[in-house]
């Protein structure tokens, strides 16, 4: 088993002791979902704290009206880049493509998101810029940016190094 199937498997498990220390099913994913639609995915049990706002209709612009970058309720790293994605307005279909949904690879996340870009903006990040890796890992952006779970740190397989991935 490799770790990024163990930890898909452990995360589900993790996060439901930490939102609620009660276990739950992982959620389905509905391509149809629209933000808001916490239910359609999460079921009956909500994803989001008792007194949260109403997120139906709501862009990710608006989530950082309260979850800003750099602060204490800061979202990156801990919301699914699906959940981000969708927020901004991407569809399923607009990465997987239509029918049975296709694996995205590095071009198609490519399209979106230029690597110098990307690079640009971790250029400072302390020891490596993990965009600019000497091994060539940056040819998959899945091995650390996972959609559909948790992204993680790859670095950490044989490195100290203290990332937070979005």
């Amino acid at each position: 088993m490799t770790f990024h199937s163990f930890a898909a498997k452990l995360l589900p498990l993790v996060c439901a002791l930490l939102i609620g220390g009660s276990l739950w099913a992982a959620p389905k994913r509905l391509a149809t979902a629209k933000p808001g639609q916490c239910k359609a995915c999460h079921g009956a049990k909500s994803a989001l704290p008792k007194d949260h706002a109403d997120t139906k209709g709501l862009a990710m612009a608006d989530c950082r009206g309260c979850h800003e970058k750099g602060s204490s309720t800061d979202l990156t790293g801990k919301l699914p880049l699906m959940h981000t994605h969708q927020l901004k307005g991407v569809t399923c279909a607009q990465c997987h493509g239509k029918g049975k949904p296709q694996a995205v690879d590095k071009d198609k996340c490519l399209t979106c998101h230029a690597l110098k870009e990307v690079s640009e903006k971790t250029a400072k990040m302390k020891p490596q810029n993990p965009h600019e890796s000497p091994h060539g890992y940056q040819e998959d952006c899945n091995l650390c940016h996972h959609q559909h779970a948790k992204s993680e740190n790859f670095c950490v397989t044989c490195h100290a190094f203290t990332f937070n991935v979005p």
